[in-house]
């Protein structure tokens, strides 16, 4: 069986089926137990069965990383860069950024391009609202998280406000 070949791998588990099917007392859905196979299939080859403390113990490493915070639902979403926005404005909305033709960045580095200046300017004023909406998270969430995400959480609320006043 050739692999990554779907129809190959349907048909085989068809056969498969018929014949397990034949000798045994299996439900006669095939769509519901190839659905089912599959989801334990995963299930079973990307989890571990871990011993309950080795568990806990990397969920709490987890949730005690400075970084962990972000994964928030309420955590803000960051700010788009001028090259986005320069790219939105020629190739539209909703663009790829792997069809983003390399003259694209060439011409984006012209300095005298209102274009350009235009999007820096729009970049710099999504960097002041994400500072400013961070800020707002980081108030109103500070007693649910541990001392290292609030310390991570105000040296990247330093960042972007140390950016936004050099600009």
């Amino acid at each position: 069986m050739k692999l990554g070949s779907k129809k190959r791998a349907s048909a085989t588990f068809d056969v498969l089926f018929k014949q397990a099917a034949s000798s045994t007392q299996l439900p006669a859905d095939l769509a519901d137990l190839q659905h089912s196979f599959r989801t334990y299939l995963k299930t079973a080859t990307t989890l571990r069965n871990y011993p309950m403390e080795e568990a806990l113990r990397r969920v709490m490493d987890f949730v005690e990383d400075e970084q962990s915070i972000e994964y928030h639902p309420e955590f803000p979403k960051r700010p788009k860069q001028a090259f986005h926005f320069y790219v939105e404005r020629r190739l539209g909305k909703g663009t790829s950024f792997v069809k983003v033709p390399a003259s694209l960045h060439t011409e984006f580095r012209r300095k005298d391009d209102p274009v350009v200046k235009e999007c820096k300017r729009a970049a710099e004023a999504e960097r002041e609202k994400y500072g400013k909406v961070l800020e707002k998270f980081l108030n109103t969430h500070r007693a649910e998280m541990f001392d290292r995400q609030v310390g991570h959480l105000e040296k990247k609320l330093k960042n972007y406000t140390k950016a936004s006043a050099l600009g």
